[in-house]
């Protein structure tokens, strides 16, 4: 159930997005790198109910990130690449499987390293198939850090005189797992936009959004609210002579971890307040660790503010 608001209207409330300096004591204090966190993968299909399987067809996967040459600025050469050539039945092939066979097919894999070495090797895969009993119905060959690979069919055989091949297919696939340079100072959100606060009213809930930051996996979004009589107060904790962020986020902030560039942050405040919001990337580290970069708080003067 959503929360409700009690107040009739949000006359003199304000909205700040802050952007100050704040360094933070877990945030690293020059660049660091990830492990690489694994992009979706790369799959071309050679299929048989199209005809695809015969002599001489091949299909080609290929890392374009690696090889293009305007991130090589932002990326750490090399990085992980992980392949899987695989010959399996077709499960959602139009054409219905006989009877008992097994099928072979010879492949040439011509695979490009990082360094641009280009090697060519072949290899066979078997399917066996028994309607009455086990079924292997795929075999892989499995290999890594081949930024292009290139799988063509030499030759195939099979023990049965129906056409085995239109059941079947070939998947060439490819994933890569990209390290980019993540530097916590530089590597910051630089603004973070909001809705009008009229719109946020209505709805009982903020929408709030940044630009993505390359090399990011996650965003901490924080956010807390100060109801305007404590700002008033010439005697409040919270900076003089403008709210310091380090005050202001130290006791009683919301957070959340987002992959996304988007959240809606929840209004049900009374009276009238100022609510502040930050938020900063985060990169995951090999072993469960996290780099964190600096708030969006640490872009402008602390006293700017949006009064909505």
């Amino acid at each position: 159930m959503r929360m409700k608001r009690t107040s009739t209207g949000c006359e003199g409330r304000l909205v700040i997005s802050w952007l100050t300096a704040l360094l933070l004591l877990l945030c690293c204090a020059s660049g660091s790198v990830q492990a690489g966190i694994g992009q979706p993968p790369i799959l071309q299909v050679l299929n048989g109910s199209l005809g695809q399987l015969s002599k001489d067809s091949f299909n080609l996967v290929s890392d374009t990130l690696f090889f293009d040459h305007a991130f090589d600025s932002v990326l750490v050469k090399p990085y992980l690449v992980r392949n899987k050539v695989t010959l399996k039945i077709n499960p959602y092939s139009p054409y219905a499987l006989q009877g008992t066979f097994t099928a072979t097919v010879k492949l040439e894999l011509t695979r490009t390293a990082a360094d641009g070495t280009i090697t060519v090797l072949d290899t066979s895969l078997t399917v066996r198939y028994n309607k009455d009993s086990l079924i292997t119905d795929q075999d892989s060959y499995i290999f890594s850090n081949s930024y292009s690979v290139k799988v063509k069919i030499l030759d195939r055989s099979t023990d049965v005189a129906w056409d085995v091949w239109k059941g079947l297919e070939i998947e060439n696939e490819l994933q890569s797992f990209p390290v980019y340079i993540f530097s916590c100072a530089s590597d910051t959100v630089q603004s973070v936009a909001h809705t009008s606060l009229d719109s946020a009213t209505t709805a009982d809930e903020l929408p709030v959004n940044w630009a993505n930051v390359l090399g990011a996996d996650q965003y901490d979004l924080e956010w807390t609210y100060i109801d305007s009589s404590a700002l008033a107060n010439p005697r409040h904790l919270y900076g003089n002579p403008g709210p310091d962020p380090a005050l202001i986020f130290d006791n009683n902030a919301s957070r959340v971890t987002l992959t996304g560039t988007s959240y809606n942050i929840p209004i049900f405040y009374d009276g009238a307040g100022t609510l502040f919001f930050r938020v900063r990337p985060v990169q995951l580290q090999a072993g469960g660790g996290r780099t964190e970069g600096h708030w969006s708080s640490d872009q402008h003067d602390h006293r700017q503010r949006k009064l909505l």
